[in-house]
């Protein structure tokens, strides 16, 4: 019997496979657990517009990324203001969230904090430090001044 896996099963098939399985295998387990469905013409047609809806929102957000990162390559670095004491760190950490705000405030570029790579613990210091900004596929680095 043909399925179409609706949940990753180990050794079997991933997401949006079809593939010939034991009938008993299909009806007892794939099928009745929810982890596929029968493959019949109407069934594949629809995974395949759906995916094909998906991969058009995927392109329109990929083409809004690099969009961005062009705007933000041509502004190159900001500036944060923070509240040092004596010794040259800061009071309050400087977040994801504050780098957005900033960009947002002094060139009119809207990013998220999810589009800051490797940015895992806050800055407490005063300097100038470099910030990857993008995604796996496309990024720049951008300059981040407090």
């Amino acid at each position: 019997m043909k399925v179409l896996f609706t949940k990753n099963v180990r050794g079997k098939g991933k997401v949006g496979d079809i593939k010939e399985v034991p009938d008993g295998y299909a009806v007892n387990f794939l099928i009745a657990q929810g982890y596929a469905v029968r493959a019949d013409g109407q069934v594949v047609e629809k995974f395949a517009k759906e995916k094909e809806k998906v991969s058009e929102i995927e392109f329109a957000k990929e083409k809004e990324l690099k969009e961005t990162l062009k705007k933000l390559a041509a502004t190159q670095s900001i500036k944060i203001s923070g509240h040092p004491h004596s010794r040259g760190h800061l009071y309050n950490a400087v977040t994801a969230q504050e780098i957005c705000t900033a960009i947002k405030t002094q060139h009119d570029i809207f990013i998220t904090k999810d589009m800051i790579m490797h940015y895992d613990k806050p800055i407490k210091e005063i300097g100038g430090f470099e910030i990857q900004i993008g995604n796996k596929k496309h990024s720049i680095t951008y300059k981040l001044f407090i």
